[in-house]
């Protein structure tokens, strides 16, 4: 938990992501953090983390008239942690998608016996936006501005969604 909260502190204070994000977004971004800090995986989950899970590193192919995963690939970022490291990069574009996309990985992963904590939404929220400022320090706006832009609306849109889990509920 520390090291969550040293590095958004680090980052909030830092002029390469304070002169990208307005101040709102960085008191909603500590405001949150503050109060679901709590929900961030501990150092205890040990599970093979590939930390770049998403549909572009999915290998498939068809079997039966089916499609199967024959491969997951890109490697390079793998770590030990929780799974909710891969389950908040998956969904991270989940809005942009069919609503089937969401569903049918959640599916997945219960049908394969993952079972996600209660307040999963809220902590692959977090998870994203950790990796989200993280990726943010390194872009320059001048080099990537589309890069750049995607990151903030990425960071804006999920804390809608924690302001809609804090009005409502889990979704």
């Amino acid at each position: 938990m520390e090291e969550f909260s040293h590095f958004i502190s680090s980052c909030l204070q830092d002029t390469s992501i304070t002169s990208k994000l307005t101040e709102e977004v960085c008191d909603l971004i500590k405001l949150y953090f503050d109060r679901y800090g709590n929900l961030l995986p501990g150092e205890t989950e040990k599970h093979l983390v590939h930390a770049d899970f998403d549909p572009a590193n999915i290998l498939v192919i068809q079997l039966g008239g089916q499609w199967q995963i024959s491969a997951i690939l890109d490697w390079e970022f793998s770590f030990s942690g929780s799974t909710l490291w891969d389950v908040a990069n998956m969904l991270r574009y989940a809005h942009q998608m069919p609503a089937s996309f969401q569903q049918s990985f959640l599916t997945g992963l219960k049908d394969s016996g993952t079972n996600l904590p209660h307040n999963w939404q809220v902590t692959t929220s977090l998870l994203n936006i950790f990796s989200l400022l993280d990726c943010l320090k390194r872009t320059n706006p001048n080099k990537t501005p589309l890069q750049c832009a995607d990151i903030q609306a990425l960071i804006k849109h999920i804390l809608a969604v924690l302001r809609k889990i804090d009005n409502d509920g889990p979704l």
